[in-house]
């Protein structure tokens, strides 16, 4: 999983994917990759 940001215990993570394919949380390239290199370890991170 390109640029997955594991959020979630069991695994859960945002990361670049197929955006027509099922997954917890996918992003296009670009905002996958913006969100990798952004967060630092702790950060907050809030899915709704």
């Amino acid at each position: 999983m390109p640029y997955a940001v594991f959020f979630a215990e069991g695994g859960i993570a945002f990361h670049e994917g197929n955006l027509n394919t099922p997954s917890a949380v996918r992003l296009a390239q670009a905002e996958a990759s913006a969100f990798y290199d952004f967060l630092q370890v702790d950060d907050a991170v809030q899915v709704r």
